[in-house]
């Protein structure tokens, strides 16, 4: 069996800080939520004021697509700095039939499949889900194809939710 081995750079880093923001729900929802709390005043307007429902959505917009992955960004480009949160070091994963291991410089992580909640796949990144909330992001680049299959073939036997095709 083959290990997965690699090290994330800066751009790396904060390019899957990026994929996994973009990839929660509350991005989406919470600006079509806006807009139906906006609705009645689009349908009722009053004329004197000055500032509507269409000026405030507009800067909600602004505020939340451009704010949130700035605000992003520059948290990803900090806690990369930080040595204090090994995110620099060079890691292992080890796909097991019964254990997923992850091995770094400072760190050491086994669980069970079945502690695994999910794992995401996007064109660059899998992104292994240890809870709901925080994923291991790995570069597709470090992983082989007959890894894939085997990672693809033990999410399966273990029934954990996957997007792999």
């Amino acid at each position: 069996m083959k290990n997965i081995e690699f090290q994330l750079s800066q751009k790396q880093y904060i390019n899957a800080s990026l994929v996994i923001l973009f990839k929660r729900p509350v991005i989406w929802i919470a600006p079509v939520m806006m807009l139906f709390i906006l609705i009645p005043r689009f349908l009722n307007p009053n004329p004197g004021n000055r500032f509507g429902a269409t000026d405030f959505f507009l800067i909600y917009l602004i505020i939340y697509f451009l704010l949130l992955p700035i605000i992003t960004y520059f948290r990803a480009k900090k806690f990369y700095d930080m040595p204090s949160l090994g995110v620099k070091e060079r890691v292992q994963i080890e796909f097991q039939e019964n254990l997923y291991v992850e091995r770094a410089e400072t760190a050491y992580f086994e669980a069970n499949w079945n502690r695994i909640y999910k794992v995401a796949a996007t064109k660059n990144w899998v992104y292994i889900y240890t809870n709901p909330l925080v994923p291991t992001p790995i570069p597709k680049k470090a992983i082989w194809e007959g890894e894939l299959l085997r990672l693809r073939e033990i999410l399966d036997a273990n029934k954990i939710p996957h997007n792999f095709q």
